[in-house]
């Protein structure tokens, strides 16, 4: 016996549930008992190419739709509490119907895949589960499972639907063990459902799709907008209302629509408000409304047909795209960046920033990896790839020809040393030798040299019995008085003389900073001790230059 059961208040008793049977569409067709909905919804092409019916063309459908409706399978389901009984249908698409039998455990059923929960405008027509069949099976074959649930006896009484249908839904969601659901809805529908989510939002995802939101009629009867707005405050949650004026529903004319409407108007107002005052940070709108669907004449989103006295709505496809990605993506659309009325791909626009990439942002090393490709760029500029690879090899030639330079230098042996030693040597007036000094150390281009000369020339004299007065030094002194030294420089026999006076090494007297071979002993030393690769040196050139850390990837240096 069905009956209305009473609201659960904490006196009542436990609303609980129990399956009496369970059958699919083909057993349906196969006894030959098919009610007219059923009928009209099947029939039509039987297979692919062949001639569809204008229903069948406005719906979008063809030989695989019809298909994934034969595999619906209908449930009948008595709610009890207390002596009150009521029969609830529950109608489903789920990608695991044969994972397990009826009588077992269905816990895992509806959990394999996202759960979708289809509410028609409930208590205004016999099939309410019909009016959104379209996008149903369109989400459905995007990997969906859905749900419908439909009491016959409130079929003609939206009141009741409002004061006993969120507990039938919660009841009916915990018995089939559905851990969190999507929810389209429609009319009244979209009002059961907001009761629902302010009563139980566990139950629920974060994002929702309501279609011409409505409430039923009569005093004492209101939609929970205040819970509701407590609701979205707390939680991450998204709500997107679509409105269609049409003769059955019209926003203008005093009555429910107007009053939803304004609802849900004010509560987007108030949200934003709160936002705009920095009360809340959010990267989302809780509330989109898309206020005319139809809006642009050349391509109408939603429309409706009737198969007998059944209404059926049709979505275009790009709505049906655009509901299909709200429902599966977190919460990120914004009122303004909607398009069309349709929720785009907010991605696209963050997607396009992050590979356009800013200059200098110190981007993480995985976010450029995804914009450049795992070489950082290196494949896309072969051109300055080649020319820091040029780089490179004339770096590594100059430290090649640096190498052996030093020690012929240290040796003596470097072209043209004795020549330019003893033209220094014997240039100069002998009265003036700190300024001959000073003038043939600046053509050198170092002090070094000088003093080099000056300690080397009094080593060599002491050694051969040559009083140092004489030396290069020496106020009196002429050339004649180191003249015959030269010759003894210029030779073979003179090389020993040289390395000591290259080789500060060989001189005891000698300090550690001074001489012409000190720096470039200490440059040269310190290379030859550093182990670095080529592309580590060109690093350091990097960094010198610009003044800066180098970053992951090193950029090419700028043409000089």
């Amino acid at each position: 016996m069905a009956g209305s059961l009473p609201p659960n208040n904490g006196s009542a008793q436990v609303l609980t549930f129990q399956k009496i049977r369970t059958k699919t569409m083909r057993e349906l067709i196969a006894t030959g008992v098919l009610n007219e909905l059923e009928f009209g919804l099947l029939k039509g092409a039987t297979k692919a190419g062949s001639s569809r019916s204008s229903n069948d063309r406005l719906l979008g459908w063809g030989v695989e739709e019809k298909g994934v409706l034969l595999n619906m399978e209908v449930d009948e389901i008595m709610a009890r509490q207390g002596e009150m009984k009521l029969e609830v249908q529950v109608r489903s698409l789920c990608y695991s119907r044969g994972v397990t039998a009826d009588y077992l455990e269905n816990y895992e059923r509806f959990n394999m895949k996202p759960c979708v929960l289809v509410l028609g405008d409930l208590g205004k027509g016999a099939a309410p589960w019909s009016e959104l069949v379209q996008p149903a099976v369109y989400l459905h074959r995007k990997e969906f499972n859905i749900i419908w649930i439909d009491v016959p006896s409130f079929k003609s009484n939206p009141r009741q639907w409002m004061l006993f249908g969120a507990e039938i839904i919660r009841g009916l969601l915990k018995f089939l063990c559905i851990k969190q659901v999507a929810v389209i809805s429609r009319g009244i529908g979209g009002a059961v459902f907001l009761e629902a989510l302010s009563k139980a939002p566990d139950l629920f995802t974060r994002t929702h799709m309501i279609y011409n939101m409505d409430m039923p009629k009569g005093k004492g009867v209101q939609l929970p907008i205040f819970e509701l707005e407590e609701v979205l405050r707390k939680r991450e949650l998204q709500l997107w209302f679509a409105f269609r004026d049409d003769e059955k529903y019209d926003r203008s004319i005093d009555g429910t629509p107007m009053k939803s409407y304004d609802a849900i108007q004010k509560l987007q107002a108030r949200l934003v408000g709160e936002r705009q005052r920095g009360r809340r940070v959010l990267n989302y709108d809780e509330v989109l409304i898309t206020e005319k669907l139809n809006e642009n004449p050349r391509l109408e989103h939603a429309n409706e047909l009737n198969l007998s006295i059944f209404p059926i709505l049709a979505f275009s496809n790009q709505f049906l795209e655009s509901i299909a990605f709200f429902l599966e993506i977190a919460p990120g659309t914004h009122q303004d960046g909607m398009e069309g009325g349709l929720v785009g791909d907010f991605r696209a626009l963050a997607h396009a920033e992050a590979m356009a990439g800013v200059e200098n942002n110190n981007e993480p090393l995985a976010v450029r990896r995804t914009r450049i490709g795992h070489l950082h760029g290196l494949a896309d500029r072969k051109f300055k790839a080649i020319r820091n690879k040029k780089r490179l090899d004339q770096v590594e030639k100059a430290a090649e020809e640096m190498r052996p330079a030093l020690p012929d230098l240290q040796d003596g042996s470097h072209a043209g040393f004795p020549n330019e030693l003893a033209r220094r040597l014997g240039d100069g007036d002998p009265g003036s030798g700190s300024r001959s000094s000073s003038r043939s150390g600046s053509r050198i281009g170092t002090k070094d040299f000088l003093a080099a000369s000056s300690k080397g020339s009094k080593d060599f004299a002491s050694r051969n019995g040559t009083n140092s007065r004489n030396g290069s030094n020496s106020r009196t002194g002429t050339k004649e008085d180191y003249a015959p030294a030269l010759p003894a420089l210029l030779s073979s026999s003179s090389t020993p003389a040289l390395q000591a006076l290259a080789n500060e090494a060989a001189n005891s007297d000698s300090d550690d900073d001074g001489g012409l071979m000190g720096p470039l002993m200490k440059d040269y030393q310190e290379r030859q001790k550093s182990t670095s690769e080529p592309w580590q040196d060109y690093r350091k050139i990097w960094q010198d230059m610009h003044r800066k850390a180098p970053t992951g990837y090193t950029h090419p240096m700028k043409e000089l």
